[in-house]
């Protein structure tokens, strides 16, 4: 199952987009003309679910164009913001495997990562998976930042091959 949420469906969820941007620094204000945010993705995986391995940025930036109008021109996929609304019993793990990183589900934690080097170039080793779930269920809530609104909070670095900014 998965829904899409506003910020400014409910007082707590734009509280959630708040927190988000004093923890990340970056802006998370929803707009109807380049938004720097998406809507709340939230996400349920039952017995059995799972996300294949895949990037949060697009590799082709045909897709770019598929967003709604108030992502348009609002850049790649920054970072990725993933909270985990409940536990499960066993299983269900979001893994970077090229990062050799495993994040076990946990109620009200949460996982934070850039999806671009600070040179804007797209970092592979954000390639992530979500586990099988094998006992429980897994409810999630994400929030996908963009480059627009950013320069001055992340600005580029001067050379290519920079390392990503912790």
């Amino acid at each position: 199952m998965r829904t899409w949420l506003d910020d400014n469906a409910s007082t707590l969820l734009l509280k959630l987009s708040r927190r988000i941007e004093d923890i990340t620094g970056l802006d998370t204000t929803l707009r109807t003309r380049f938004s720097s945010t998406e809507l709340f993705q939230v996400l349920n995986y039952g017995i059995g679910g799972q996300y294949d391995p895949h990037f949060d940025f697009y590799e082709d930036t045909k897709q770019l164009e598929m967003y709604p109008p108030s992502l348009q021109g609002s850049g790649e996929r920054l970072a990725t913001f993933l909270f985990y609304l409940t536990d499960v019993k066993f299983g269900g793990a979001t893994v970077f495997p090229n990062a050799g990183v495993r994040v076990k589900v946990a109620k009200n934690g949460a996982a934070f990562w850039y999806n671009l080097k600070t040179s804007g170039d797209l970092d592979k080793g954000t390639l992530h998976a979500g586990c099988p779930v094998l006992i429980g269920s897994k409810w999630v809530t994400n929030k996908w930042i963009h480059e627009y609104g950013q320069q001055f909070r992340r600005p580029c670095e001067l050379t290519r091959n920079s390392p990503p900014t912790p």
